[in-house]
């Protein structure tokens, strides 16, 4: 019977047009290249990426529950599981739909999604469109990256807060987009307890929310915008007196979450390589 049933299919494929055989064989690479675009990610061992978070729970003692965890879920894009005894007696996994700044740190293993698919066109999958004869060309996504950021001048005190004068240059290395998307850094005391996110460019529009950074409508493909503004920390917690210390660590970032450290939402543009849109620079360096 298996024999019988396996011959009647074979000759049905042979009855085929070549029109419907190319269409098959379209279905057959999408269904191919759909496994082959699961997310994956690398495991930073000994790494805590505080902040974006938006759930958190207790887990067994095994940083892949909480990978899976964020794999199962289509708003996590980073995770940090932090280990038994460090937040009580079991480990906690926390979720996160942005992908928060990396510090070394035995209390926790954390991990970033990597759903590119970019990478797998280029490891020689088929292009889909080639396989099924469709004709004209796949708009390229927006890919938008800090190409650099530096620290212009010295910190400016003023009361209970710090002024760092810092430049950052976005780039698009994709295809144009018009959407809306920020700019902005997240900075911090190595040695103090300054802290801020709060990015203000003169002449440039803000977000509605000052910490949110530079709203910037839409960037042309291979263009560049360089921003001049300055960097507001204050102390954090913010009931201490202001040290603003002499060493920094900041963090330049477009198309981000909107609140590093709190909840938020992902938003912006959609690109074809959500995992470079942060630089990280010291001060002094």
């Amino acid at each position: 019977m298996v024999i019988t049933h396996l011959g009647g299919i074979r000759k049905m494929i042979i009855k085929r047009s070549k029109k419907e055989m190319i269409s098959l064989t379209a279905i057959a690479v999408l269904f191919f290249v759909s496994i082959a675009l699961v997310e994956s990610f690398a495991l930073e061992p000994n790494t805590d990426r505080p902040g974006m978070d938006y759930s958190n729970f207790n887990i067994d003692s095994n940083p892949s529950l909480c990978e899976q965890a964020c794999n199962r879920d289509p708003n996590c894009l980073a995770f940090t599981y932090v280990k038994p005894g460090v937040q009580g007696s079991s480990a906690v996994c926390w979720l996160k739909n942005g992908i928060p700044t990396a510090y070394p740190d035995t209390c926790c293993d954390s991990g970033v999604k990597d759903t590119t698919p970019s990478s797998m066109l280029g490891a020689g999958v088929l292009n889909p469109s080639a396989a099924a004869g469709v004709s004209g060309t796949i708009a390229r996504m927006p890919d938008l990256t800090i190409t650099s950021a530096s620290v212009t001048s010295a910190p400016i005190r003023s009361g209970d807060l710090l002024f760092i004068p810092l430049q950052i240059t976005a780039l698009n290395q994709g295809g144009s987009t018009t959407e809306e998307f920020n700019v902005g850094a997240e900075g911090r005391a190595i040695d103090g307890n300054a802290y801020g996110f709060i990015y203000i460019v003169p002449g440039e529009n803000p977000m509605p929310d000052p910490r949110y950074g530079v709203d910037v409508r839409g960037l042309a493909a291979g263009a560049s915008k360089t921003f001049d503004g300055l960097l507001v920390l204050r102390s954090q917690p913010t009931n201490q007196a202001l040290n603003p210390g002499t060493r920094y660590t900041i963090t330049a970032m477009v198309d981000y979450n909107k609140d590093p450290d709190q909840f938020g939402y992902a938003w912006g543009v959609k690109e074809s390589n959500e995992d470079n849109n942060q630089l990280v620079v010291n001060y002094p360096t």
